[in-house]
């Protein structure tokens, strides 16, 4: 069954570059000042839908390498997670004892930084999602809670979205509400999976499974340094699942 699940995990999930985790506002909640939105863009403490728990101090090596005030400011601020289509610059990413503070700064003369803006007050655009990679040596897996502590990750961007999509960013060919069912019924049939094995195998399993939904994306910063023009050509392959399912894996 695990083979299963990672054949049908890979015909959705693979060309996912990233992993995203989506956070929703009101538009109350928001502090806007001139071009300037405040707002908490990740929340500490809480199990989120993928069965993950952010812990605070999990995006400070990444503010401090690359965000605002660093030497090298790269964390970006995007429309949609579309690097083609940035709104602006973050001018303060800070970790708060809520969660990831942000105060985004709209260009102006942009007119998707305008509508964002205009969208953001309206609530018409109600939902922040980070864009990150995890470090998987400071992730743990928590089986009395089945629930994994995310100790750091890796913060490339955050963006505005429409609908809080999580990974399901990017994928094409199937319908969003198929593509739903489909997670909902693989969710199912692995938990029925892993609860047959005793607790020592099912936290083992539950990480190399983790790992292997990782390692279903593409390596995050080509991703980025081809999306800025970087480079001219991709300098990563995609995972083989089936080639990697059947060789590493038994049914």
């Amino acid at each position: 069954m695990i083979r299963e699940f990672l054949h049908k995990h890979a015909a959705y999930n693979s060309a996912l570059p990233v992993h995203y985790k989506d956070f929703g506002f009101k538009p109350e909640e928001l502090k806007i000042d001139g071009r300037t939105v405040d707002c908490y863009v990740a929340i500490f403490g809480n199990k989120d839908r993928a069965g993950d728990v952010l812990l605070k101090g999990c995006f400070a090596k990444s503010l401090q390498e690359r965000g605002p005030g660093s030497p090298n400011p790269e964390i970006a601020y995007l429309n949609q997670h579309r690097m083609d289509q940035p709104l602006g610059r973050p001018l303060i990413l800070e970790e708060r004892d809520l969660g990831l503070f942000a105060s985004n700064y709209h260009d102006e003369g942009v007119l998707r930084a305008d509508e964002a803006l205009i969208q953001q007050k309206s609530g018409t655009l109600k939902y922040y999602s980070i864009g990150f990679n995890y470090v998987w040596d400071k992730v743990e897996y928590d089986s009395d809670n089945d629930q994994f502590i995310v100790k750091e990750v890796e913060l490339f961007e955050e963006s505005v979205v429409t609908i809080a999509a999580n990974n399901l960013t990017g994928i094409v060919a199937i319908k969003a509400a198929e593509i739903l069912e489909q997670r909902e019924e693989l969710i199912r049939e692995t938990e029925a999976a892993l609860k047959k094995l005793n607790p020592r195998k099912q936290f083992e399993m539950r990480q190399i499974i983790a790992k292997h939904l990782s390692l279903a994306n593409t390596q995050p910063l080509e991703i980025l340094r081809q999306a800025l023009g970087e480079v001219d050509q991709p300098t990563t392959k995609q995972v083989d699942w089936n080639k990697l399912a059947d060789k590493f894996l038994v049914s």
